[in-house]
């Protein structure tokens, strides 16, 4: 830069400090010598001017090409296995589970390390095959049959812990962690097994007949559909048969039209209810959660009520002795209260 040289040049002068240029012969106490200075450092000054306008000249020819810029993804050069990573994450369905695979698998990374976590997470999301959580701090599924279900007499969603007491096998039970801080609380957890049967009842009291059925099928084979898009997409980007860009538009198509669905209760054809209890916890919470909103527990940390998403889908009893229908009492109300 002439500016910066002439700058450089008056506080030399400043301070009483010759300049001389050895190679050039230059000597900058001379006018003579500051003139040459001053020529060298314009053509200097033009000759990375030039530079810079032939590189955003190649970028820009490149870009219009279609050419990438910049170092290639990984899985786009030689030995690169993308779809081996995505495969890997279905399979754990998570991504510390997806990273353990492949190193059990030794599926090499780019600089010969091991697969980490962060790798994994920032690979999957350009792919397109991992969105992300739905909220801060929430995960989209959870190892707990009742995870983010159960809600606190204090407002706190309860969660899921594994203990294991002595020699005794592992069991599960809900923390509320607002125990500690709240005043008069109560009790803070609940053993899954205590609360377990109040939900198994509270679940078959669901009404699948005629035509909510219908609607409740085509609902979760049109998102089913949708995912199926999305899949599809992902497949096609890392098979290099689609550029980012028609990856990104579908991508927004497909959650443009996941949004138009609404909140809808999404429910498989279910068959026999007490089938869901034997799948995996994931599994069978996904469809309760589909289901049921929450379940409000009382001070004792036992169940007092259930909303419902779609409280059509529920039918009421007419067992006198039923604990979960007090609409025979006139007071349905209380299964679906507000959260006032």
């Amino acid at each position: 830069s002439v500016q910066d040289l002439r700058a450089l040049m008056a506080l030399a002068d400043a301070h009483h400090v010759p300049v001389r240029l050895v190679a050039d012969q230059v000597d900058t106490s001379t006018a003579t010598g500051r003139m040459l200075l001053t020529m060298l450092a314009a053509v200097d000054e033009m000759t990375a001017d030039l530079a810079s306008e032939h590189a955003r000249d190649a970028v820009a020819v490149r870009r219009a090409r279609g050419d990438r810029i910049g170092h290639p993804f990984y899985g786009e050069k030689a030995g690169e296995d993308a779809g081996a990573v995505v495969s890997a994450y279905r399979e754990a369905d998570s991504i510390m589970g997806a990273a353990r695979l492949l190193n059990e698998r030794e599926v090499p990374t780019r600089m010969g390390g091991p697969w980490s976590t962060i790798t994994v997470r920032q690979l999957l999301v350009r792919l397109g095959a991992y969105t992300g959580r739905t909220r801060p701090g929430a995960k989209p599924r959870a190892p707990f049959l009742l995870y983010g279900l159960l809600r606190c007499h204090c407002g706190h969603i309860l969660t899921g812990t594994r203990f294991r007491n002595g020699p005794q096998p592992l069991y599960t039970a809900y923390k509320c962690y607002k125990a500690r801080a709240v005043p008069n609380h109560g009790p803070g957890s609940i053993p899954e097994k205590t609360i377990l049967p109040w939900i198994r009842e509270e679940i078959a009291h669901i009404d699948l007949g005629g035509d909510r059925a219908e609607a409740i099928r085509d609902d979760a084979a049109r998102r089913a559909a949708l995912t199926a898009r999305l899949e599809r997409a992902s497949e096609e980007y890392v098979a290099g048969r689609w550029n980012r860009e028609r990856r990104d538009r579908e991508i927004a198509a497909v959650a443009d039209e996941m949004g138009k669905l609404g909140d809808a209760v999404v429910v498989a054809d279910l068959g026999d209810l007490d089938e869901m209890w034997t799948w995996a916890p994931a599994d069978a919470n996904a469809t309760l959660r589909a289901i049921l909103e929450r379940v409000d527990l009382g001070p004792d940390m036992k169940p007092v009520s259930a909303r419902w998403r779609n409280p059509a889908l529920r039918r009421a009893c007419d067992d006198p002795a039923c604990t979960h229908c007090p609409a025979l009492r006139g007071d349905m109300q209380s299964i679906r209260s507000d959260d006032a």
